[in-house]
Formats: C-alpha cells, structure tokens, sequence
C-alpha cells in the first residue's frame, strides 16, 4: 500500500495542471489595435456605469433573433464620448514638433523594431459577444467606429460558437489619447440580447 500511495503521488505530481485554453484575440475595425485592446482590458474592472457616456446600441434591438444563414448583419450604436480636454501625454511616438528630426527617426525606429503601432486617439469601443456558461466569448472587436459587420472569419466564429443561443453583447467604451485612457472606461447600465437562430 505505501508503495501504491508513493507510486500515485508520483503520477499526480508529473501531471500537467489543467489550465484554461486561451481566449482568442479580438478583430479589430477603424483605428482600433491590439495595443488599445490591452489598455481597455485592463481598464474594465473599473468600468463606470453611466448610459450618457457607454454607447446606446441601436441594432440589433433587444430580444431580437438573427438568422445564421442570411446576411452577415449590421451590429450599430451611438455614443457620446467627445474629444478629451486633457493635453495629450508625449510618447515614444509623438514628438514635440521642436524636437529634433534625428530624436523623431531615432522614435519612429525604436516603435518599428519593437513591433508598436502608431498610437492611437479617439474613442475606442470593445464588444464582447458573450454565451451563458462558455469560457471564451462567441466573439470580440474592438473599433473606433460606431458600426461593425463581422468579416468572414468572424461571422464564422460567432455562428460556430452561438448558433440557436441567446448571445448578450456586452460593452466597454473609452476615449483613448495616444493608447492611454483620458475619458472613462464606461459600460451601460444593461446589456443587449438577441438569439442567433438556425
């Protein structure tokens, strides 16, 4: 017996732990990019509830069924959210207009080589097409526009994942001043729902 409880030990502890398969990235639309995506990411726990600044979606209504086998849809929404009255941070990216044109290459270089993108400013909104009891959402896009018709890929991923579900968007919206938030984050008070039919 002691040697069984030895050799069961053994087993457990050379057994990988269970660990939740990642989540895949967002789309992107408009101005948005991966960078902004992990700046709102980090910002949603913070969200604040407030319906005059979190976007108003304007379709799909709620309740609503969508059909799998027709045309991929329009999801639209309005928002409010305005240029920021905060004096936009100098970065890596955006040199004073005195600085040298040598200090200006040596930053676009430095941004190139590492992989960033141009920061970004405006509002920027994150939609997560979420399902009761699944792990990952159905779908996410994160854009600076106030429209979005999935593409291929993602219209496929959403039909995958939420055909003949109730699929809940769910929204966190932010004014973005060079990849850093000067406006919110903020969620509306509720989330719209609407079944993807058959």
């Amino acid at each position: 017996m002691r040697w069984l409880s030895v050799g069961l030990a053994a087993v457990l502890l050379s057994t990988p732990a269970c660990t939740p398969t990642p989540c895949p990235e967002p789309f992107y639309a408009g101005t948005a990019t991966d960078e902004v995506w992990v700046v709102l990411s980090d910002a949603k726990g913070r969200a604040t509830l407030d319906d005059g600044q979190a976007i108003h979606l304007t379709h799909p209504m709620p309740e609503a069924t969508i059909s799998a086998t027709g045309a991929k849809p329009d999801f639209t929404w309005s928002s409010s959210l305005s240029a920021s009255r905060a004096p936009a941070p100098e970065g890596l990216w955006r040199k004073p207009i005195h600085a040298g044109m040598s200090s200006r290459v040596t930053a676009w270089l430095f941004d190139t080589l590492l992989g960033h993108e141009a920061p970004v400013t405006g509002p920027m909104h994150w939609l997560r097409f979420t399902t009761a009891q699944a792990h990952c959402p159905a779908v996410e896009v994160v854009t600076s526009a106030n429209r979005w018709t999935p593409d291929d890929a993602a219209w496929a991923q959403l039909k995958t994942a939420a055909t003949g579900k109730t699929v809940t968007i769910e929204a966190i919206s932010a004014y973005v001043t060079e990849n850093r938030i000067t406006e919110g984050p903020f969620r509306p008070s509720t989330f719209v729902n609407f079944t993807l039919g058959q």
